[in-house]
């Protein structure tokens, strides 16, 4: 579906959802503390949840801070709409829901997107599921397989802290919420300016969710990092490598956790199967563009990996590793929207930002996409986790490992 059908279908039951959130007829898919005390829609308001489905048999019957844990197959007889709140895992939820007969739109969403429909529709509120902002392409390792595209990137280097500021001051006076807000790399710890950068990221701290560093788990935070990541809450996203088996690997991802630990600083350490991005054999080049234009909707990093980089919004990180690798063919002005060229005072200007985030591209795909598999399940290729490239190797333009 594109981004207007999505929207025409959402406004077709925006009276339920406005009814089930005045009548507190709400139910939530997967529990997340964070998620049921956080003031999500009106800045006053929680979301009324009264129940709670989860696939862990476990848990049924029991509560989650006052609200019923409910087996996922009452949903069918819920008296209100599902909202699913493993972000994630919403891939498998929605089929487990279709499955149960539930309708996307109609009877679940995920919450995110809710929330950012819901302001849309009813207020024209710019509410953002999730933002990354890369502060460097140094890093620590040289994974062959690397999402970002690292080892091409022929100088590695940081971005200036004037460009971050600017690129925060592009959008933040003008959005009611970002859910979720990543800094990235590279190895994002390895960032000189990184404590001066959060600490500008306080002043609208009051409008982000979740601020997390993306880190691989190699580089302990020197002392004023950990202070102002304790101040602000910030969440160190560790990415556990450790199936590599790479050298001293262990020991180092067990004295961060110790360190945050010490410090009070929450931290999440993910393990994830990892597999191919980028298409070294053309298989993409030939799809037609029915198909090439459904690749780019099933990927659902059109969202979800939203990039704030040099004064532009990049529907995904694959348009980002591709500027930064200096790949061939380059992105086309298509594939970005310029901030710097937009005003989002104006009607118009957040309307089509509103667009260009969910996936709105003017072709219906992103130039990049005859070239990376994406998040979509036809061109899943597992390859074996953190693999090292000897440094100083680079793959030719257009290809990758």
């Amino acid at each position: 579906m594109t981004i207007q059908e999505k929207l025409s279908e959402f406004a077709l039951y925006a009276g339920k959802w406005e009814q089930s959130l005045r009548a507190g007829s709400l139910f939530s898919f997967g529990a997340s503390r964070r998620i049921l005390q956080e003031n999500l829609i009106d800045g006053h308001s929680r979301l009324p949840f009264c129940g709670i489905f989860d696939n862990n048999p476990a848990l049924w019957g029991g509560y989650f801070h006052g609200i019923p844990v409910l087996p996922p197959a009452q949903a069918t007889s819920a008296p209100g709409p599902v909202l699913s709140l493993a972000d994630q895992a919403y891939p498998a939820i929605r089929r487990q829901l279709l499955d149960l007969g539930l309708r996307e739109f109609a009877d679940f969403m995920d919450y995110g997107m809710f929330l950012s429909f819901y302001h849309w529709h009813k207020w024209k509120r710019l509410v953002l599921t999730a933002m990354h902002a890369p502060v460097t392409t140094r890093c620590t390792l040289n994974c062959d397989a690397c999402s970002h595209l690292m080892p091409d990137v022929a100088n590695p280097g940081d971005v200036p802290l004037p460009s971050l500021v600017e690129d925060l001051e592009a959008i933040f006076p003008h959005v009611q919420r970002v859910l979720y807000f990543g800094i990235y790399g590279g190895e994002p710890l390895l960032y000189g300016d990184l404590p001066e950068y959060l600490h500008y990221i306080s002043r609208y701290r009051h409008k982000i969710g979740s601020l997390s560093i993306i880190t691989n788990g190699t580089v302990k935070p020197a002392r004023p990092v950990l202070d102002i990541c304790k101040e602000l809450d910030v969440v160190m996203e560790i990415s556990d490598y450790s199936a590599a088996g790479l050298p001293g690997y262990g020991k180092r991802l067990s004295a961060l956790q110790k360190l945050l630990n010490a410090n009070n600083i929450r931290f999440l350490v993910r393990n994830f199967a990892w597999t191919k991005v980028y298409s070294t054999t053309g298989d993409l080049l030939a799809l037609p563009l029915p198909r090439l234009r459904q690749h780019f909707s099933r990927c659902d990093e059109a969202s979800a990996c939203a990039v704030l980089s040099d004064k532009k919004l990049l529907p995904c990180q694959a348009v980002w590793a591709w500027i930064q690798a200096g790949r061939q063919p380059p992105v086309t002005p298509g594939d970005y929207l310029d901030l710097a060229a937009l005003d989002l005072r104006s009607g118009d200007g957040r309307e089509l930002f509103f667009h260009r985030y969910w996936g709105g591209s003017p072709q219906g795909y992103l130039s990049v996409c005859r070239y990376c598999y994406g998040r979509d399940s036809e061109f899943r290729i597992p390859v074996p986790t953190a693999v090292q490239r000897p440094r100083g190797i680079r793959h030719a333009a257009g290809t990758s490992a």
